[in-house]
């Protein structure tokens, strides 16, 4: 029957009346091709990427495909942010005490470019955050009556994942050596102060055996401290480096869990030249990851003939941020965390406020003003929340 009959066509109700029958749908517009589509998805961020996968078969094959996380990562390459990629940056949390111990926390989130942002950031009243990597943040339980205890929180999910007792003290930061399956799955290793190590299997459920490390005949058994302590994990993770700035010989520590030997790196010659006399050592300088996988911070280590050297990265201009800003002798700045697939620096700066730098455009912008004075470092925690977007889609199952 022709659509034009289909429209005379009339039809008779149970009461006798007779109604005209409902002109057919107009067919959908075609699809888009996939080659384009994936184009432009590779330009947007992780949750407009999630989102799309669950519009159709074909969509998430392409999506999931080896393809599309290739060209991910060749685009970060390229588009001139150093291969960082801001938008796997979902928000921060952070708690805020005053300057007397009696004032009670304040906790505070944000979350970036419409993304919702799961983490309990209210564990921050007891926990404090002590590595973060591939959407996990570990927590550490302050002042704890028994053996600290650690959490692992995953940004994107929300899932909590409480460890037991292990046999070795956590008195270095731990650090997630392994994550998989968008934060699914993890090892952590925490080490005490004689670098004896045991890392946790969330697979397995359990702590392995202890491990021992072949010290250097100098080693300074103070362990780090401060904001600046996260420890940065490189070589498929297998070395962790760990910022020492309170030991009578201060450096990076380098654990080499796959030789079992511990080493030592100096810092910039010219650090402590560049530290105003008002600012702790600990808040003015922070480890960071390269998306080429070196050892960074605003200085890069390099290996030039056979010899570790530092190169200046960036140079962070107060009168660019504020220019309403006086520079004074008691200005300091305190890095607050990095966001190794972001590329995102947060930071405090004295008379300023919370600053958001990326490291990939060199740009800066001020978050918020109300934190301006720079007190006890212990007074203001904060955690940067990502997410992996290459091992987010490798873990999505097909419909």
């Amino acid at each position: 029957m022709s659509s034009a009959k289909l429209r005379r066509r009339e039809c008779r109700a149970g009461n006798g009346t007779t109604t005209a029958a409902a002109s057919p749908l107009p067919p959908p517009p075609p699809p888009i091709p996939l080659d384009p589509l994936l184009e432009i998805l590779a330009r947007t961020d992780a949750t407009t990427v999630v989102r799309c996968a669950a519009t159709s078969k074909p969509v998430r094959r392409a999506i999931a495909g080896p393809d599309f996380r290739h060209a991910i990562t060749a685009r970060r390459a390229t588009d001139g942010g150093g291969g960082f990629d801001p938008s796997l940056l979902l928000g921060f949390s952070c708690v805020h005490r005053g300057s007397c111990t009696d004032d009670p926390a304040r906790v505070a989130q944000q979350a970036l470019r419409g993304n919702r942002l799961r983490f309990d950031a209210g564990l921050l009243e007891a926990f404090e955050p002590v590595a973060a990597r591939g959407g996990l943040v570990v927590l550490r339980q302050r002042e704890a009556a028994s053996a600290p205890k650690l959490r692992v929180c995953n940004s994107l999910t929300g899932d909590t994942t409480c460890l037991p007792p292990a046999a070795v003290q956590d008195e270095y930061p731990p650090a997630l050596v392994a994550v998989g399956d968008a934060g699914r799955s993890f090892e952590l290793l925490i080490a005490d102060r004689c670098l004896r190590t045991q890392t946790f299997s969330s697979k397995e459920g359990k702590w392995r055996a202890v491990v021992d490390t072949r010290l250097l005949p100098r080693h300074c058994y103070d362990v780090p401290s401060g904001n600046g302590a996260h420890p940065v994990v490189l070589g498929a993770g297998t070395i962790i480096h760990w910022l020492c700035h309170r030991c009578l010989d201060p450096g990076v520590k380098v654990l080499d869990t796959g030789t079992g030997q511990a080493t030592q790196i100096e810092l910039p010659p010219d650090y402590l030249t560049r530290v105003r006399y008002s600012q702790r050592l600990d808040t003015g300088f922070l480890l960071a990851a390269s998306p080429d996988g070196r050892l960074g911070s605003m200085w890069t280590l390099a290996e030039d003939d056979g010899s570790a050297r530092w190169t200046r990265q960036v140079v962070i201009r107060r009168q660019a941020i504020a220019r309403a800003a006086m520079e004074g002798p008691s200005y300091s700045v305190r890095f607050l965390g990095f966001g190794e697939r972001s590329g995102a620096v947060m930071l405090q700066m004295e008379g300023v406020g919370l600053v958001q730098l990326d490291l990939g455009s060199k740009e800066a912008v001020v978050l918020g003003h109300e934190f301006k004075q720079i007190g006890q470092t212990d007074l203001f925690q904060l955690c940067l929340h990502e997410t992996d977007l290459c091992s987010l889609l490798q873990s999505m199952k097909p419909f």
